[in-house]
C-alpha cells in the first residue's frame, strides 16, 4: 500500500507541474476523454471509441478530476489514451498546440517556445503560449500557417482536438508508449506578426483564388504590375508548401485575369511573367500557354 500510495503522490507531482506549467497559463476550461482502441487478433487498430470522462473543468482542478475519475490508475482499470481539449465554450484562448512535429523542422530558437509532450517515438505534440488571446479562427488560421510552413498534422486545426495528457500510456501503436515532457518552456509567442503574415497571405491569395462561379467584378490592373502580382504569389506558396504545383499556380492566375480583371489573357506575353517557364516547359513553352489559356477560356 505504501508502494501505490508512494507512486501515485509522485504521479500527481508530474500533473501539477504540468498544468502549472502549461495549461494553468490560460484562462480555458477543458475536457477529459478516454479513447478505447478496438483491435483485432493482429493487434492492429480497426475502430476507436471515445468516452468523456469529465467537461468543462477548469485546469486547477486537473488532479481532482483524475483522482474522482480512478484515472490515476494508469494501466490497472484501461484508461491508458487520456486526452484533454479545449472546451468548445471557449471563445478566445492563448494557448497554441501542434501535432505530430518533427524537431529538425524547427530552428533551435522557435523551439525556445515550445513545451514538448513525447507521444511516441521521436513525435511531439507542442503546447506554445501566446503573449494575448487569439480567437477561434484565428486559432485555426495560425494552425494552418504551421501545417503548411512546418509539416505538422493538418488534421489537428480544429480548436477542440484533443491532446494526449503527460504521464499516461499511448496505447495507440502496437507497443505501449508512456507519454511524457520531454522540454518545458514558459517563454511568450509574440502571435502577432504571424498574424499579420497570415492576413496579407489571404489578400494575395485572394487576388487569384478566386470562387468555381466568377462573380464578374472587374479590376483595372495594368499589364506592368503582373508579373509583381504573380512573382507575390509564387513567394507566399514557396513559405506555405513544401511541394509547388506550378501548372496549377499558372492556371490560377490566367483564372483571375480573365475573369476579374480588364486584362485581355489572349494578347499578354506569358512567356516572360509565368516561373522559370524556359525550363520547366522547354520545347513547348508557347503550346503549354496556348492550352493553359484554352483551358480558362473554355
Amino acid at each position: 500500500m505504501n508502494y501505490e500510495k508512494e507512486l501515485i503522490n509522485e504521479f500527481f507531482a508530474d500533473i501539477r507541474k504540468f498544468k502549472k506549467k502549461v495549461l494553468e497559463k490560460t484562462n480555458n476550461t477543458f475536457n477529459i476523454s478516454f479513447i478505447k482502441y478496438i483491435k483485432n487478433e493482429n493487434n492492429e487498430n480497426i475502430d476507436t471509441k471515445r468516452f468523456t470522462l469529465q467537461k468543462s473543468f477548469y485546469p486547477k482542478n486537473l488532479d481532482k478530476v483524475i483522482f474522482n475519475n480512478k484515472i490515476y490508475y494508469k494501466n490497472r482499470e484501461k484508461f491508458e489514451n487520456i486526452y484533454i481539449s479545449l472546451n468548445n465554450k471557449n471563445e478566445k484562448t492563448n494557448l497554441l498546440w501542434l501535432d505530430d512535429i518533427k524537431l529538425n523542422n524547427f530552428t533551435a530558437e522557435q523551439l525556445k517556445y515550445m513545451t514538448l509532450v513525447e507521444t511516441s517515438e521521436n513525435n511531439y505534440q507542442a503546447f506554445i503560449i501566446l503573449n494575448k488571446e487569439i480567437t477561434k479562427d484565428e486559432l485555426k488560421q495560425v494552425k494552418l500557417y504551421f501545417c503548411n510552413k512546418y509539416n505538422t498534422d493538418r488534421g489537428s486545426i480544429d480548436f477542440t482536438h484533443l491532446m494526449r495528457l503527460p504521464y499516461f500510456y499511448s496505447y495507440k501503436h502496437k507497443e505501449p508508449f508512456y507519454v511524457i515532457v520531454k522540454q518545458y518552456q514558459t517563454k511568450l509567442l509574440n502571435i502577432q506578426p504571424i498574424l499579420n503574415k497570415i492576413k496579407n497571405n489571404k489578400t494575395i491569395n485572394n487576388i487569384i483564388q478566386q470562387p468555381k462561379q466568377p462573380n464578374k467584378i472587374i479590376n483595372k490592373i495594368d499589364e506592368n504590375e503582373l508579373k509583381k502580382i504573380y512573382d507575390k504569389y509564387i513567394e507566399i506558396k514557396k513559405e506555405e508548401l513544401t511541394k509547388i504545383d506550378y501548372s496549377t499556380i499558372d492556371y490560377r492566375f490566367l483564372h483571375y485575369l480573365h475573369y476579374y480583371t480588364n486584362i485581355d489573357i489572349k494578347s499578354i506575353n506569358f512567356k516572360s511573367i509565368l516561373y522559370n517557364i524556359n525550363e520547366r516547359k522547354k520545347g513547348h513553352i508557347s503550346d503549354y500557354i496556348q492550352r493553359t489559356i484554352n483551358k480558362v477560356i473554355n
